[in-house]
């Protein structure tokens, strides 16, 4: 490299378009089902992680007497290919839990979720029974009065996306689930096994995978082994009191403690004029400088970036102009 400068930008990943302006869509990069028993079961007890690397919390938005009773789980999955997991559970009493499929609760900005869509096929349940857990459509009169319930659907599978078992799947996110209601013996172990995958939201637009490691970003990244952070200095905003003031001479103590590299959080967003010149102060700049060409001079690598910018994450359109001049 000519300098030992580099600059490391923000990659965004960019959105497709809503499918309305109350449901921003994401890929979701997590499955969600949700456990709830009823009042005679009381408790569900010794839950337990199975197959795959599901994570199990108790419902913390209920009240705290209420939290035994049920339990909601996530665990990882892409749209790829399908991700299988299980989890496990003993019910205290003996009556009805209901099983929800649902997908991650994140919101794009308060009161607003994005609609991250999750498909889901081949449940199993061992302990107890449930019915049609591959989704088929039902066959004459033998659908199951215990079918499942709730306004996601029941779909036929792709050549894209083919099903795990069967032909069908279903499809689900957090504002959109099914449920189904199962009976269980108390004391006797439920063990519930299912696999689950992304729904590729339309216009999503992936990045070409890098061959081989002689990119310039590869090149870069050797300089960039061994960092230290100067936190709590540049991000704070104008009239605030709680930064730490980082110095020249503390740069010429991190390269003599052997690292290579320094990273400086930069809150730029605090320092601009106003629209649409969003001209950065002068004296800030001078600041930045400072430690950007001792670093430098040190024979340190340095990365800078936009540090906590929230209105722009919160609000991505509105902020973009000040983003994009900043």
């Amino acid at each position: 490299m000519n300098s030992r400068l580099s600059l490391l930008f923000v990659a965004l990943t960019l959105l497709p378009s809503p499918a309305s302006a109350d449901e921003p869509t994401r890929l979701a990069r997590s499955a969600r089902f949700d456990i709830s028993a009823s009042a005679s079961v009381k408790a569900l007890t010794r839950e337990r992680p199975v197959e795959g690397s599901p994570k199990i919390a108790r419902m913390h938005w209920l009240p705290e007497s209420e939290r035994p009773g049920g339990f909601t789980v996530e665990f990882p999955i892409d749209h790829r290919g399908w991700h299988r997991a299980a989890v496990a559970f003993v019910p205290e009493h003996s009556g009805e839990i209901v099983l929800r499929l649902m997908g991650p609760w994140e919101q794009s900005h308060p009161g607003v979720l994005y609609r991250e869509e999750v498909l889901w096929d081949e449940l199993q349940v061992e302990g107890a029974e449930i019915a049609n857990g591959g989704f088929e459509p039902p066959r004459g009169n033998h659908a199951s009065p215990r079918e499942w319930s709730g306004s996601g659907e029941r779909i036929l599978q792709t050549p894209d996306v083919p099903a795990v078992q069967g032909t069908h799947y279903a499809r689900t996110w957090h504002n959109r689930p099914l449920s189904q209601t199962i009976s269980v013996q108390g004391g006797r172990p439920i063990v519930i096994r299912l696999s689950a995958r992304a729904v590729r939201p339309a216009g999503l637009v992936e990045m070409k995978r890098i061959s081989g490691k002689a990119t310039r970003a590869h090149l870069a990244a050797r300089h960039f082994l061994r960092g230290a952070n100067l936190g709590n200095d540049l991000e704070v905003p104008l009239g605030e009191t709680w930064s730490v003031h980082h110095t020249t001479t503390d740069l010429a103590r991190i390269k003599a403690e052997g690292f290579d590299h320094i990273r400086i959080p930069i809150g730029w967003h605090h320092y601009t004029g106003p629209a649409p010149e969003f001209r950065i102060r002068p004296e800030f700049f001078r600041r930045v400088d400072e430690l950007v060409h001792a670093g430098i001079g040190d024979g340190l690598s340095v990365i800078i970036n936009i540090h906590h910018f929230n209105e722009f994450t919160t609000d991505p359109k509105e902020y973009t102009p000040k983003f994009l001049t900043i």
